[in-house]
């Protein structure tokens, strides 16, 4: 049996999210996200750019390179 839940952590902040629901907790407060994360074959899937973001890092897209960065501020 997997675990349903994801659990991320950076500095002071948590991101928790739960497979097959839009539905997270960012320090604690409810937030949708716009897809939720996804179990597939022996892989857990999530919405990167909303826990990113949420864990304090910046999130940009270069369309030349069809690229997309993260970018963490320590």
């Amino acid at each position: 049996m997997i675990a349903r839940r994801v659990e991320l952590y950076s500095h002071s902040n948590s991101v928790q999210m739960w497979l097959d629901t839009r539905e997270a907790r960012v320090n604690g407060q409810v937030r949708e996200m716009d897809i939720e994360p996804q179990f597939l074959g022996d892989r857990t899937f999530i919405p990167i750019r909303f826990a990113a973001e949420f864990l304090g890092s910046y999130v940009g897209w270069i369309e030349s390179e069809r690229m997309v960065i993260i970018v963490f501020e320590q």
